[in-house]
């Protein structure tokens, strides 16, 4: 009988405690982030016959599992000289992607995205907008150099501007 009790007690703690915290499941969690507003809309830059705009909008990323997610931001752009367009988004192409605040630097006024220029099928660069909160109406848009995943060891150049400041475009 003791031998009985004994080995119920044991089954007993057994299945009742547990060495470590169970992980939580954050796939099931949308994460909404009301920073990124002041990004979207219209942003341009001129100088002479030089014009370059680019259009942020919104989006739902969605995590895989189809339960989860957070906001991030898309884009498109166009870019022309002596009103001749140079280059464009394509119609539904979106060549600014996953604009997502720099959460590597805790710092909710720039926005790190990919870029590509819709002439190169498979050419990025990473890109930076950083917002003044003392001026609202300006972004300062920087792009590092372009990476060829096609042919690594040939270089690129985009012909978009890679550092200028973007004024925003009033809506009317």
């Amino acid at each position: 009988m003791k031998k009985l009790v004994l080995i119920s007690l044991f089954i007993s703690l057994a299945l009742n405690s547990y060495g470590q915290e169970r992980a939580k499941n954050y796939d099931d969690i949308y994460v909404k982030f009301p920073t990124l507003a002041k990004f979207l809309g219209k942003w341009e830059y001129r100088e002479g016959n030089k014009y370059f705009m680019i259009e942020l909008t919104k989006y739902q990323y969605i995590t895989p599992s189809g339960k989860g997610g957070m906001d991030k931001i898309n884009g498109t752009h166009t870019y022309s000289e002596q009103n001749s367009v140079l280059d464009a988004s394509k119609e539904n192409e979106k060549t600014i992607k996953n604009g997502f605040y720099d959460y590597e630097n805790k710092d909710e006024n720039v926005l790190k995205f990919r870029f590509k220029e819709s002439k190169y099928r498979l050419v990025y660069a990473n890109g930076k907008l950083s917002y003044s909160p003392n001026n609202p109406n300006v972004l300062q848009w920087s792009l590092e150099e372009p990476s060829n995943l096609l042919h690594p060891s040939e270089s690129v150049k985009f012909i978009v501007p890679m550092n200028v400041k973007l004024t925003k475009v009033k809506e009317r």
